[in-house]
């Protein structure tokens, strides 16, 4: 039986749990890479939430995102899906190769203006939300803050790691964090248990 939504977790159109794009983080937590984070946990990896069942769906979710793309087309939803995907591996994976690949194909137009010379993607619905996530990583990457951006090694939900040492491994210590600790202490109650101990 598939697990039902709740308040705490709401339902995509399906009834199965996505959680809003916030949880378990604070909303603001990671600036502009809440962006992304938020692009990227649109499903939920772990219970099969998916926000973007139909085009309608991810069309008003990117117009509630701030997204100004336009219609959208299925083939608009196959490429946001195949680019949320491959940003998705190249978090968890810690290598921006599953990425690059998924964006080869963009276009980008020079354009000169107050805050001088800057590219703007030109293309499709696709390839202008790729192009705005694209930035936002270019400019984490300069100062560093592209390191902080994780995959929960729980539930694999993207996360900013706030921790002072950047050593944070799960989305949340109350959810993700004390269920694996619940399962490590388990293991080693098995293993007492079995050696007699």
């Amino acid at each position: 039986m598939a697990p039902v939504a709740s308040t705490k977790h709401p339902g995509d159109s399906a009834g199965v749990p996505l959680p809003d794009g916030s949880w378990p983080d604070l909303p603001g937590t990671g600036g502009d890479l809440d962006v992304v984070r938020r692009f990227c946990n649109s499903i939920n990896r772990e219970q099969g939430g998916e926000a973007w069942r139909d085009v309608d769906e991810l069309d008003r979710w990117l117009q509630a995102e701030g997204y100004e793309v336009g219609r959208l087309g299925p083939l608009h939803r196959d490429d946001l899906l195949a680019l949320r995907d491959a940003l998705w591996r190249s978090i968890s994976g810690r290598s921006l190769a599953p990425l690059a690949a998924a964006l080869e194909h963009l276009r980008f137009r020079p354009i000169v203006d107050g805050g001088g010379l800057r590219l703007v993607v030109t293309g499709s619905a696709a390839e202008m939300t790729a192009g705005r996530l694209v930035g936002i990583i270019v400019d984490a990457q300069s100062t560093g803050a592209w390191d902080r951006v994780k995959a929960c090694q729980h539930c694999g939900w993207i996360f900013v790691d706030a921790s002072r040492n950047n050593s944070g491994r799960w989305c949340s210590m109350s959810a993700c964090g004390a269920r694996e600790k619940a399962r490590a202490y388990r293991r080693r109650r098995r293993v007492q248990d079995a050696s007699g101990s």
